[in-house]
């Protein structure tokens, strides 16, 4: 079997970007891509977490702007 010597810093951003796909990467190539595989699981989990912080900040800032509406 031929070593993985690619980082997979590509799919790694794919993985941010797609967190979905990145986790089914990483599922898929978990044996035979160890490298790829990390760097697409890595950037899926990084993804999700920016995406749930993104969305908390949003309506943070909605829940703000709702409320200082109503005071007037």
């Amino acid at each position: 079997m031929p070593v993985d010597t690619s980082s997979g810093f590509g799919y790694g951003v794919l993985g941010f970007f797609f967190p979905a796909i990145g986790l089914i990467l990483y599922l898929v190539w978990k044996t035979d891509h160890p490298r790829r595989a990390h760097s697409a699981g890595v950037g899926a989990l990084i993804g999700m977490i920016a995406q749930v912080v993104f969305w908390f900040v949003v309506y943070a800032v909605l829940y703000g702007a709702v409320q200082s509406m109503s005071t007037y």
